[in-house]
């Protein structure tokens, strides 16, 4: 399985791939700007993620994506490589976490 389609990621568009594996976030440059946030760059495309967990000494990292008109949280390994890219399972896209509005209380 290996479909292309597109996202956004903090307003930018990005090719993302279907596969049967874990979720991956390819960068071609990460760094540690904060404590547990990363600053990351796809070409000329840059945003940030947050580091929820670490494996084997690769960060987990979570971030927002708009596919199809939906904004899902999403969690990917972060990994840098000459080849980026955005590759998703088909479960995270089909069931990813909706993000949920919540009015803001007015203060009194």
């Amino acid at each position: 399985m290996s479909l292309e389609k597109t996202c956004t990621l903090f307003g930018e568009q990005f090719s993302y791939k279907l596969i049967a594996d874990n979720n991956i976030l390819k960068v071609n440059k990460f760094e540690e700007t904060f404590y547990d946030i990363f600053s990351c760059t796809i070409g000329s495309k840059k945003f940030i993620v947050e580091k929820i967990d670490t494996e084997n000494g690769v960060p987990i990292v979570t971030f927002k994506l708009t596919i199809d008109g939906r904004e899902i949280v999403c969690e990917a390994y972060l990994i840098q490589d000459k080849a980026p890219g955005i590759f998703l399972n088909q479960k995270t896209v089909d069931s990813g976490i909706l993000l949920e509005k919540t009015p803001v209380k007015k203060l009194n």
